[in-house]
């Protein structure tokens, strides 16, 4: 491991550093991670072009296959850029917490468009007209998960109001699967807003270890088949208890985006 970058910024701190291993595979990757080991994100220095992680690869087939792509896209939590890279400048709209991110990306991995807003982003969401977007994406992780802001009945009523009738949310959780308390509160509180709910678990992993699960809400089902080519699988979730706003403000919990 060759370590570029470490720094403490008012959130968290953060390591830029390049592996010649990466899950098992190996080959020249750069990598951007928080100070509780989340790896945030992951560049194939030797095929810049791919897109080395299974979920950005999954949250992004999600939306070219809903039969135009996104137009018009909100994603909470920027990492090195993976995604708004990906399609024509102008079309996502990225909130990002932490400045120091948003800096890293741009000196470490090359990222250059013009379309992160720096700030808490669901107060950014906030600010952003009723039937604006076509997905509302979070792939927000701090050291307990996805904030909790991020995850209550009131937020997804929020996301409701922003998307066009035919929008749809994707979130990247992180959970063992459809009995995990995590993943049902957020997957319970989604179906207040959102007729149709799906989950999807990253396949590669032992039982009981936490793994990526994709969960989307939308007024009509996605269409998700072949996912599994991106390391993802349907899975079904319990029934679970609905996170809500704590009266006075948003729900408890650490914001990192």
């Amino acid at each position: 491991m060759r370590l570029l970058a470490r720094e403490r910024s008012e959130h968290q701190e953060l390591s830029v550093y390049e592996t010649s291993s990466l899950y098992g595979r190996i080959g020249r990757f750069r990598i951007l991670q928080f100070s509780d080991s989340l790896i945030q994100g992951a560049l194939d220095l030797k095929d810049p072009s791919r897109i080395p992680l299974e979920y950005p690869r999954a949250l992004m087939a999600l939306m070219d296959r809903s039969g135009r792509g996104p137009e018009r896209a909100f994603l909470i939590g920027h990492g090195i850029g993976t995604i708004a890279r990906h399609y024509p400048a102008g079309c996502f709209t990225v909130a990002e917490l932490d400045s120091a991110v948003l800096e890293l990306s741009r000196r470490y991995f090359g990222y250059g468009l013009d379309n992160v807003l720096v700030g808490d982003g669901r107060e950014l969401l906030e600010k952003q007209g009723d039937g604006e977007f076509d997905f509302i994406v979070v792939d927000a992780f701090g050291s307990d998960g996805v904030p909790a802001a991020l995850g209550t009945v009131e937020f997804f009523a929020l996301c409701r109001r922003r998307l066009r009738p035919d929008g749809a949310v994707l979130l990247n959780l992180a959970g063992q699967g459809g009995r995990d308390k995590r993943i049902t509160a957020v997957h319970a509180a989604l179906r207040h807003s959102f007729p149709c709910t799906e989950a999807y678990m990253l396949i590669d992993g032992r039982a009981g270890e936490v793994r990526n699960v994709i969960v989307a809400g939308s007024a009509a089902a996605l269409e998700a088949g072949g996912l599994d080519r991106y390391g993802f699988r349907r899975i079904e979730v319990e029934e679970g208890h609905p996170a809500r706003d704590r009266r006075g403000g948003k729900a408890a919990g650490k914001q990192p985006q």
